[in-house]
């Protein structure tokens, strides 16, 4: 008898996710309107009567002339809160710090209590079988 493996293959090869994946970018572009914005910008510089030394330079300044007012506060806003997040976690990690520091002070000091009272009760017991009985 001759058994035979067999290799499940995958859904969708590794070739055909690429393409899936790369028309779905394609129409999110499309869809916010990126892709218009970047012909906007071609077409400007086409028009333009001085060509700029840096075309990387003048995309970048062209978008920051155009860019989304709403959404740059929005960015500007959870930038801070990131912020203010990151100094609480500090301040709550300093907290924790000074806390397990607390811990182990209050557990040597237990110790501590605890061997001083076992030594009184040692000593207790040897004075109490030092002590001859009165009869």
């Amino acid at each position: 008898m001759n058994q035979e493996k067999t290799v499940e293959e995958p859904l969708l090869s590794q070739a055909k996710m690429n393409e899936y994946k790369e028309r779905e970018f394609r129409e999110y572009l499309v869809n916010q309107d990126v892709t218009l914005a970047i012909v906007k910008f071609l077409l400007a510089l086409r028009n333009a009567p001085n060509k700029p030394d840096s075309p990387s330079q003048a995309l970048i300044d062209y978008f920051s002339i155009h860019k989304d007012t709403r959404a740059h506060e929005e960015y500007e806003k959870m930038k801070s809160d990131v912020e203010q997040l990151e100094q609480e976690n500090n301040e709550l990690s300093k907290e924790i710090d000074q806390i397990k520091e607390q811990i182990v002070q209050q557990k040597l000091e237990k110790q501590r209590r605890e061997e001083e009272e076992r030594i009184r009760l040692e000593e207790e017991s040897k004075k109490n079988t030092k002590k001859p009985t009165k009869k």
